[in-house]
């Protein structure tokens, strides 16, 4: 009787820890079967939990049980995921450096002026916006004195771009060779650098896919734009994805844009639940793409604002064309 009773809190254990194995192994293979298993992709933002589930479940099975097993395959079903964060490219020498920002401002923005001074703060060259069309929409004149060339936003606009230097006619599309509009909309101009480059630039934010479909067929249609743009080797393309780096629906996208190359994997929501800041972000979920013309020189995540997404600065160093001219700010 003694012996069943000492058994019982060891099966409870194992049991629970069976349990947690099996969770982690879901989360860690969301990103490797994703692509075939909608579902799957679906809850991979939730990945980061994964480890965490396996080590817990490490620390209750009994070292040769099945839970232990399925918790080892799990962790190492996370190791290429943690070894395919990007990095900064190795101390990037010369060239013009240009500080780009990437920031989803949010329609319920709890404070505009001070995320507009933290922007103005940030020491950016480009500032790249995305839902600007409601409670940050007033604040763009505080910003406009140092950035002096934007697009027009005589009403409201969903999307933005700010510059310091002068850039070409904003569109609300790609266009193909023959100049006709392709792909999702977004904002695209061209910016005059001083260092002589004319480079192209984008802003755009990814629906969450909410219609069956949608979100495929949008990323389709930006792959293939980018893919028939002549400048993409210089292009900066930059915005909310609403996708983490792990899910297959970006990985498939990082492959479509290539030889563009997606330089960015930090945490940058939820900044704010409810309006309530939050304590730590959890998923990185804005991104930016540089082609081949562009270095890295640093990634990180700026201080929280009134938005429910943390700001995303990236430093670029220009090794096109006149790459030795390394006029900066």
């Amino acid at each position: 009787m003694r012996d069943r009773v000492g058994r019982r809190p060891f099966s409870l254990c194992a049991g629970f820890a069976s349990l947690l194995a099996a969770a982690a192994l879901v989360l860690a293979a969301s990103p490797w079967i994703g692509e075939w298993a909608a579902v799957l992709d679906a809850v991979s933002p939730a990945w980061p939990a994964a480890p965490i589930l396996a080590v817990g479940a490490l620390a209750l099975a009994c070292p040769r049980g099945i839970g232990a097993a399925v918790a080892l395959v799990a962790l190492a079903l996370c190791v290429p995921i943690l070894l395919a964060v990007p990095h900064p490219d190795a101390a990037p020498q010369g060239g013009f450096r240009l500080r780009v920002v990437t920031h989803n401002v949010w329609v319920d923005n709890v404070d505009p002026t001070n995320t507009a001074a933290a922007l103005a703060a940030s020491g950016a060259d480009l500032i790249l916006l995305q839902e600007v069309d409601k409670q940050f929409a007033n604040t763009l004149p505080l910003l406009r004195r140092l950035y002096p060339y934007a697009n027009p936003c005589r009403q409201r606009c969903a999307l933005a771009i700010l510059s310091r230097y002068p850039i070409e006619r904003v569109r609300y599309r790609f266009r193909d060779a023959d100049g006709r509009q392709v792909g999702p909309g977004l904002i695209h101009t061209r910016v005059h650098l001083p260092n002589g480059a004319v480079v192209p630039v984008a802003t755009i934010h990814l629906s969450r896919g909410r219609a069956p479909g949608a979100d495929r067929r949008q990323r389709a249609a930006l792959a293939g734009a980018v893919a028939g743009a002549s400048d993409k080797r210089s292009l900066i393309l930059a915005g909310d994805l609403n996708l983490v780096p792990w899910s297959a629906r970006l990985r498939w996208l990082d492959e479509a844009l290539a030889p563009m190359r997606r330089v960015t994997a930090v945490p940058s929501w939820p900044a704010r639940v409810g309006g309530r800041a939050f304590p730590v972000p959890l998923v990185p979920i804005d991104h930016l793409y540089a082609g081949p013309d562009w270095n890295v020189a640093a990634v990180r995540r700026l201080d929280r604002t009134g938005s429910d997404h943390y700001p995303v600065a990236v430093d670029l160093v220009w090794h096109g064309p006149n790459a030795m001219v390394t006029m900066s700010r």
